[in-house]
């Protein structure tokens, strides 16, 4: 039988459908991204970003993605969001990039404030982050509350698969590597919601019997170790369900994870791959969240104004 793949697609379609609702309204919602060309597959990640969700197509097992043409600033993603990429040198200082993140804090225009990482390393990035307005920063905040929106993300992928859910709270989670969606700030938030998580740099230790509940253990990845790096003899035999944050662009323009295809020739296993697993959600509600920025923002804007009744 094989893995069961946890697909986006359903959650992906529900975020399209109030994206588009909005949408009929006057307001424009505007998602500036600071990125930073250091490799083919940061570039592609930020183009994706733009097309956003993109769709698997015919004919293809699920595991495969043709890559999107670009769609950069001015242009309007999928979601209605304009979308503004700001790509900065490299070599760029840490002094260089927060002036850049506060010249959008203070532009109107602008409701949600993204930055790429993984930063060039020469970057102080907690000083960096610290930088981006909590009204605009929509990777840690939503309506003023914080909230890691790669942890939201697993969170309503998992919602939407049933029992898997559930798996997040009674049990252990083991978060392995380090990039773009697992910050400092997604393990702090997946911290404050489950009561087993651990993280480290690399795979836990694989070996030991199978247990009984397939379900106790849920691990998740994104090690920039190369596509297909994690074998089926390197997952615990006590992991029941496993997120694939990875993300590597092939030369055929080809989207993949973490994970051997050998993978999901595993029974009893849950998988959440890359592509069409937890990735396109993410996109999305990176475009839901500007959305809900842009309105409050605009109803602050309204309430400052006062009543200008006689």
């Amino acid at each position: 039988m094989g893995a069961t793949l946890l697909e986006g697609h359903p959650v992906v379609e529900d975020i399209e459908r109030w994206c588009l609702r909005k949408r009929r309204g006057e307001l424009e919602a505007v998602l500036a991204v600071l990125f930073f060309n250091t490799d083919a597959a940061a570039e592609h990640y930020v183009r994706i970003k733009a097309h956003v969700a993109a769709r698997v197509s015919d004919g293809m097992d699920g595991w495969e993605r043709e890559a999107q043409q670009p769609r950069f600033a001015d242009e309007m993603s999928q979601a209605g969001v304009g979308y503004w990429v700001y790509e900065m040198s490299p070599e760029a200082s840490t002094a260089e990039v927060v002036a850049q993140i506060e010249e959008l804090n203070r532009d109107a225009r602008v409701h949600g404030v993204l930055v790429q990482r993984p930063l060039p390393r020469h970057l102080d990035e907690l000083k960096t982050m610290a930088s981006v307005s909590p009204a605009k920063h929509i990777e840690e905040y939503c309506e003023g509350r914080a909230s890691n929106v790669a942890a939201d993300a697993l969170g309503r992928l998992l919602s939407k698969h049933g029992r898997h859910r559930r798996a997040l709270c009674r049990s252990a989670i083991h978060i392995v590597g380090f990039g773009n969606v697992v910050t400092d700030g997604f393990v702090s938030h997946m911290r404050r919601c489950y009561p087993r998580v651990s993280y480290s740099p690399g795979l836990p230790e694989a070996g030991g019997a199978a247990q009984r509940d397939a379900s106790q253990e849920v691990l998740i990845t994104e090690l920039h170790r190369g596509p297909g790096y994690v074998k089926p003899r390197m997952i615990r035999p006590e992991v029941g369900v496993v997120v694939d944050l990875g993300f590597y662009a092939s030369e055929k323009g080809f989207i993949v994870g973490d994970l051997d295809r050998a993978v999901l020739e595993r029974d009893g296993l849950a998988v959440a791959p890359t592509p069409g697993g937890m990735l396109p959600i993410l996109l999305w509600v990176m475009m839901e969240r500007t959305i809900r920025a842009a309105e409050r923002l605009s109803s602050r804007t309204r309430g400052q104004l006062g009543c200008l009744c006689q």
